[in-house]
């Protein structure tokens, strides 16, 4: 049995050494700290997935602006009694929103026929601006000259908007995009 003043020299020599030990991170240490953050944010990046939230943000933006267009054709006629000129009557055809899309033969809204002549409404946004304001444009392919947005009216009166570029939010996904388009 070892008395108290060699337990106590004892305690005295390696208390030092093993205090020296613990301060601060070794090198290895600091490396794999380091190793399992990057790993930890490389799982969050891919459990987020950002490519299918902007594609979910863009279709949501596109349910934002056909509504916004179709309240302001509910203005319109509210105020006028009558729909903004040159939107057709045609069941089996779309019209597109914009200025100047382009050949008829050429411009596609899938989903959608166009009518061979007249398949752009060029003035609807001066018709809609008092409100509307600026006629939106789809987020990833619209513009000034082509929204990508389309118009119809039906036989009962009944106005059709939607929203020609609506994107799947899983690219792998071989379904049909999401329709967007509201009747009023």
């Amino acid at each position: 049995m070892r008395d108290r003043r060699t337990t106590l020299s004892y305690a005295s020599r390696t208390l030092p050494r093993l205090m020296i030990n613990r301060y601060g991170f070794s090198l290895i240490r600091l490396i794999v700290l380091i190793a399992c953050i990057a790993i930890a944010a490389v799982m969050i990046f891919i459990a987020l997935n950002p490519a299918r939230r902007i594609r979910a943000n863009r279709n949501a933006r596109r349910t934002a602006d056909v509504t916004a267009i179709l309240q302001a054709t509910q203005a319109y006629v509210s105020e006028n009694a009558t729909l903004p000129p040159d939107i057709d009557t045609d069941v089996g055809s779309v019209q597109l929103i914009g200025r100047n899309p382009g050949d008829c033969a050429t411009i596609r809204c899938p989903g959608h026929a166009l009518p061979a002549e007249h398949c752009a409404i060029p003035d609807l946004d001066a018709s809609l601006q008092p409100y509307l304001g600026n006629m939106p444009a789809d987020p990833k392919s619209g513009s000034e000259s082509d929204t990508r947005y389309f118009i119809n009216q039906d036989a009962n009166h009944a106005v059709t908007v939607g929203a020609c570029d609506a994107e799947t939010e899983d690219l792998s996904d071989t379904t049909a995009p999401p329709i967007i388009e509201m009747t009023q």
